[in-house]
C-alpha cells in the first residue's frame, strides 16, 4: 500500500500544479531590464513577512494532514494483518508452540501411557454415551473439541489431547498460550488449536476455540458440533456441562478436566513439558494417564490401527 502524499495545492486546467506559483508577480526574482515599471512598487516588508507566515502556516497544515493520513493507514494495515476484525483477541498473532516443547510431549511412548493409565489413572475417564454407531467424517472417526483459550481446564486437557492425537497423525500450526490470569486456577501454560491443522490417515479432528484469553469471541462451532454439545454436555452423559467438551467418535465424551491442573499454575511451558515427558510430577503422570485413556478409545475407533500404537491398548481402559 502506498503512503498517502500530502496535498500539494490545486491543479490547473492542464494538469500542472499551480500551488508554487507566486501570487504576486512582483515577488519573482526575474530581473527587469529597465528596472521597475512606472506605477509599480515592490511589496512592503510587512506584506512580504505576512505572505511568508501564511506560506509556512499552509505548509504546517498540509504536513499535519499528511501525517494523520499516514497514521490512519498504518493502523488499518495493522488491524487487518493481525486478524483483529475476526479473531477477537488477536490470537492469530500468537507465536507458534516451541518445537522442543511439542517434541517432548509427542515423544511419550504408547507403552508409557498404557502403564501410567493403569498404575496412576486420571481423576475421571471419558464417559460412555451408550452409542454403538461411530461418528464419521470423510470416512474416518471424528473427534470434536470445543473449548476456549481463557479456560484453565481446557488448558490442562490440551496437553493430554496433543500427546494422544500425535500417535495417530500430525499437528501443524499449534499456538503456545497461557490461560487467563484472572481465572481460578490461573495462568495455566497450554496451547491453542485456533488456526492449527491435523492430518491423519485414521482420524478427523475438529476443534473450536470459542473465546480468546480475554474472553473475546473467536470461533463458532458448526451447527452439527453445537448440537452434539447441547445434547451430550449435560446429564445423564456428563454431570453439569462445561468446557472442555470432547466428543470421541460418538462413543465417549469428556466434560471438564480429567485431572487436577492446579499444580501447573504460573509454570513455564518448558517445565510442564519436561514433567509430561518424564512423569516426574503428579501432574506430569496425570497428563500421561489421561492421554493413555484417550488413546485406548481411539484405538477402539480405528480397529487397532496403527498397530505400533494400539498393541499397547488391546482394550479400552477405565470403561
Amino acid at each position: 500500500m502506498s503512503t498517502p502524499v500530502p496535498p500539494r495545492g490545486k491543479t490547473g486546467s492542464r494538469g500542472r500544479s499551480t500551488s508554487n506559483r507566486p501570487t504576486n508577480r512582483q515577488a519573482t526574482n526575474r530581473p527587469n531590464a529597465g528596472g521597475n515599471r512606472p506605477g509599480t512598487r515592490p511589496p512592503a516588508r510587512g506584506r512580504q513577512a505576512a505572505y511568508q507566515r501564511k506560506r509556512r502556516q499552509q505548509q504546517w497544515l498540509f504536513g499535519g494532514i499528511g501525517l494523520v493520513l499516514v497514521i490512519v493507514v498504518v493502523l488499518v494495515v495493522v488491524a487487518v494483518t493481525s486478524g483483529g476484525g475476526t479473531s477477537g483477541g488477536g490470537s492469530n498473532s500468537t507465536p507458534l508452540a516451541s518445537a522442543s516443547v511439542l517434541r517432548q510431549i509427542e515423544g511419550v511412548s504408547p507403552e508409557t501411557m498404557a502403564t501410567q493409565v493403569k498404575n496412576d489413572p486420571p481423576l475421571a475417564f471419558p464417559a460412555s454415551t451408550g452409542n454403538t454407531t461411530v461418528l464419521m467424517a470423510n470416512g474416518k472417526p471424528k473427534i470434536v473439541y470445543i473449548g476456549a483459550e481463557y479456560c484453565p481446564y481446557c488448558g490442562g486437557e490440551r496437553w493430554a489431547m496433543i500427546m494422544a492425537l500425535s500417535k495417530f497423525g500430525t499437528f501443524t500450526g499449534i499456538k503456545q498460550i497461557t490461560s487467563s490470569a484472572s481465572d481460578n486456577p490461573s495462568a495455566i501454560p497450554t496451547f491453542s488449536f485456533l488456526g492449527a491443522s491435523y492430518r491423519s490417515r485414521y482420524l478427523v479432528f475438529d476443534p473450536t476455540e470459542t473465546q480468546d484469553v480475554n474472553r473475546n469471541p473467536l470461533q463458532t462451532p458448526t451447527a452439527e458440533n453445537a448440537a452434539l454439545e447441547a445434547k451430550y454436555d449435560a446429564p445423564p452423559y456428563t454431570q453439569a456441562g462445561g468446557i472442555p467438551f470432547v466428543y470421541i467418535g460418538g462413543k465417549w465424551v469428556i466434560d471438564g478436566a480429567s485431572y487436577d491442573v492446579t499444580p501447573m499454575q504460573h509454570l513455564s511451558h518448558a517445565t510442564v513439558a519436561q514433567a509430561a515427558a518424564t512423569g516426574s510430577t503428579k501432574y506430569g503422570s496425570d497428563i500421561q494417564a489421561t492421554a493413555g485413556a484417550i488413546v485406548s478409545r481411539l484405538c477402539n475407533l480405528t480397529h487397532g490401527q496403527p498397530g505400533n500404537v494400539c498393541r499397547s491398548f488391546p482394550a479400552v481402559v477405565g470403561k
